[in-house]
């Protein structure tokens, strides 16, 4: 079975903008800490994936198309440093559309389970938002909150807090010798 690092993109990958839709290449900032704490990462056995709620797509803001233009040029930007993202698991629904995609719910972590045969007792969510942390725990993985994205305040207790991804990584490179 596969290990996996399922990752949410804006607000832990890359910056996210005051009004939390990244709607353009040019609104595309990596953190610094980035490409550093994902080529630790891709020098384990850790199969890495995007999990990311789009509610720009269903506002209107954004196509599914303009979606993958960006998702893309961040692929590429951390492509060329060596890093895989396995695939990216988006959910462009609103809230009230109810679909079993949109985090805190399950549904991209349980199409990754499909596809890849993951081992969630092994694997891990790192988020900015309360609704990852969730995410992480109904699946069954070991939950890190960082600090870098939203500033809500996180209800649900993660397994671990990091203020940036670097941070996080090194505590998954920690942690995971343990298990």
């Amino acid at each position: 079975m596969v290990k996996a690092i399922f990752l949410d993109r804006d607000g832990n990958i890359n910056v996210e903008p005051e009004d939390e839709i990244v709607d353009s290449i040019m609104e595309v900032q990596l953190f610094p800490n980035t490409i550093p704490a994902l080529k630790l990462l891709a020098a384990t056995d850790f199969k890495l994936f995007f999990i990311t709620n789009q509610l720009g797509i269903s506002l209107g803001r954004l196509t599914i198309e303009k979606f993958h233009e960006i998702n893309d040029y961040i692929l590429k930007q951390v492509g060329v440093e060596g890093i895989k993202i396995e695939k990216t698991y988006f959910c462009p629904h609103s809230l009230e559309d109810k679909c079993n995609c949109r985090k805190p719910k399950a549904g991209m972590i349980e199409k990754a389970v499909k596809e890849y045969d993951i081992d969630l007792s092994k694997s891990y969510v790192i988020g900015d938002r309360q609704s990852d942390i969730l995410l992480g725990k109904k699946a069954g993985c070991k939950t890190i909150w960082v600090k870098t994205g939203s500033d809500e305040s996180i209800k649900i207790k993660p397994d671990y807090e990091a203020e940036n991804l670097l941070e996080a990584v090194k505590y998954i490179l920690k942690d995971s010798k343990l298990t």
